[in-house]
C-alpha cells in the first residue's frame, strides 16, 4: 500500500512539473510582405492605450498580413524577426475582427517603428479569446520576410524555468534518498 502512495506521489509531481511547464501557448506565423499583398491605412503609431484610435493618412496606404489565434489570457510576448522592412503589428479581438476599410473597429493595440528584431512583453493583460494579428511596416513601401511568434503569458500562473526544475529535481531525489535510508537502517 505504501508502496503504491509513493507512485501516486511521484505520478503527481510529474504532472505538476508537466503542466507548469506548458502553461504559455505559443502561435507562430512565417510570411512575407509583397507588393502583392492588400493595403490599408493603418492606426497611427503615436497610439498610446486610453487613447482614441486614428487612422494613419498616409499616402499611398501600407501592405499587410493577417493572422488568427486563440489567446489563452494574460499579457502578450511577442517575438518579432524581419529581413527588409522595419515592423508593425496591431492587435483586433474577435473573430474576424480587422477590417482594413476600418481599421479601428476592434483595435486593441498597436506596436511597431522600432528594430527589426525585438522581443516584447504587453503591459496590460488581454483577455481570453480569439484574436487577430496585422503585421504590415513602418514606412509605405516596407516589404520583406518575417517570423512572429505570439505567446500567452499568464501573469497569475507562475512559470517553472531550467533552474526550478533542476533544483526540484534535487530535492526530489534527496526526500527518495532519506526515505530509502529510513526505511532500510543501516546496522
Amino acid at each position: 500500500m505504501q508502496h503504491l502512495r509513493k507512485w501516486n506521489l511521484i505520478c503527481f509531481l510529474a504532472a505538476f512539473v508537466l503542466c507548469v511547464g506548458m502553461s504559455a501557448q505559443a502561435a507562430v506565423f512565417n510570411g512575407e510582405l509583397t507588393i502583392g499583398d492588400p493595403t490599408f491605412h493603418r492606426p497611427s503609431t503615436n497610439w498610446e492605450p486610453g487613447d482614441p484610435c486614428g487612422p494613419s493618412s498616409t499616402d499611398p496606404p501600407f501592405y499587410y498580413d493577417v493572422y488568427s489565434f486563440t489567446h489563452t489570457g494574460g499579457a502578450l510576448r511577442i517575438s518579432f524577426s524581419t529581413t527588409g522592412f522595419i515592423p508593425v503589428i496591431i492587435g483586433y479581438a474577435g473573430v474576424c475582427s480587422f477590417n482594413s476599410d476600418r481599421p479601428c473597429d476592434n483595435f486593441v493595440g498597436i506596436f511597431g517603428c522600432g528594430p527589426s528584431d525585438f522581443e516584447w512583453i504587453t503591459p496590460q493583460s488581454y483577455p481570453a479569446g480569439d484574436y487577430e494579428i496585422v503585421i504590415t511596416s513602418c514606412d509605405t513601401k516596407g516589404t520583406g520576410t518575417y517570423e512572429l511568434e505570439a505567446t500567452s503569458v499568464s501573469l497569475s500562473v507562475p512559470t517553472t524555468n531550467e533552474w526550478g526544475i533542476i533544483i526540484f529535481v534535487i530535492l526530489l531525489a534527496g526526500s527518495a534518498v532519506v526515505m530509502m535510508r529510513k526505511r532500510h537502517p543501516q546496522a
